[in-house]
């Protein structure tokens, strides 16, 4: 065991002198390595930051997927009601309101 706790101080002690010999390339590298395990908790922060901004669902709670259809100003309304009824008939459609998944607004038409 001593033996071996001798090898890892020696190790140590030779890295150090490395890291001394060339401190520019020590401080990027700790610059790169500290950025790349920052970034998944920055990520984190931001889009729990995002949801409660938005109003959405509560701290911890999962992401819920969404989707929102634009409709041209010129829809009828019985192709609206058509287009809501397809979608609620859909199994993958959990939930659907009039102000979330269909928005009818006056957006420029794509034509396409």
């Amino acid at each position: 065991m001593t033996a071996w706790l001798r090898h890892h101080r020696r190790a140590f002690a030779a890295a150090l002198g490395k890291l001394s010999a060339q401190k520019s390339a020590a401080l990027l590298n700790s610059l790169v390595i500290g950025i790349a395990l920052a970034l998944p908790a920055g990520g984190y922060a931001l889009l729990s930051d995002l949801r409660a901004l938005v109003g959405g669902p509560s701290a911890g709670a999962p992401l819920e997927p969404s989707l929102t259809v634009f409709l041209r100003t010129e829809a009828k309304r019985p192709d609206i009601d058509a287009l809501a009824q397809r979608l609620k008939s859909d199994a993958r459609v959990r939930d659907l309101s009039q102000s979330g998944a269909i928005v009818v607004g006056r957006i420029a038409a794509c034509d396409r």
